[in-house]
């Protein structure tokens, strides 16, 4: 007979969520809500697009502080060597491995923050690289006008949803690696 697993009961200041995975699949909520969203024509005022994108970063960077809080030190020694040996031993330092080999996350905990705190300049782990904004732009191939969030990353610009697609994918492969996502059926066949 199969085995239902039981899920672990929630922190006590959250609702249902229990597991890094909950919050990765909240994550990957996060991104199909943005995605709906930026192709509604509404103007960056009313459109909804800000809100999610907002919810993703923050939720992309507290996977980091989940991560961590349900590690044990077995767990973090597996984690540390699937980050090239570096040190997890603490939050901080277990975040900074992680921004540090996936700039992604590492902008999302940026914008996170940044979206958290309102004003970061004097926050001790601001990035002025790192920026982002919400605009109302005119396409003239489809003689309409949308809702554009971008992300500045430098001198670059990128638009946020590519920016949270690949953090979204480096989630995966990360939580897979480390045992917090189940193994994924594949038959060769191709999905799309």
């Amino acid at each position: 007979m199969p085995r239902i697993p039981f899920e672990p009961k929630p922190p006590d200041k959250v609702f249902s969520l229990a597991t890094p995975n909950h919050l990765y699949y909240k994550l990957l909520w996060e991104l199909q809500n943005l995605d709906t969203a930026l192709k509604d024509k509404q103007s960056w005022q009313h459109s909804p697009a800000p809100y999610h994108a907002f919810n993703f970063a923050v939720t992309s960077a507290h996977l980091i502080d989940w991560v961590y809080a349900t590690s044990d030190d077995k767990s973090r020694k597996r984690i540390s060597d699937s980050l090239g040996n570096a040190p997890v031993d603490t939050r901080r330092k277990f975040r900074d491995a992680v921004a540090t080999r996936y700039h992604e996350i590492y902008i999302c905990v940026q914008i996170a923050n940044g979206s958290k705190h309102y004003e970061t300049q004097r926050h001790r782990d601001n990035d002025p690289n790192i920026g982002a904004s919400a605009e109302w732009e005119y396409d003239e191939s489809t003689d309409s006008a949308a809702t554009v969030l971008r992300i500045r990353d430098g001198a670059a610009s990128r638009l946020a949803l590519d920016v949270f697609r690949e953090a979204a994918t480096a989630w995966d492969h990360l939580l897979g690696a480390w045992g917090y996502l189940e193994d994924r059926f594949v038959d060769g066949r191709d999905t799309d």
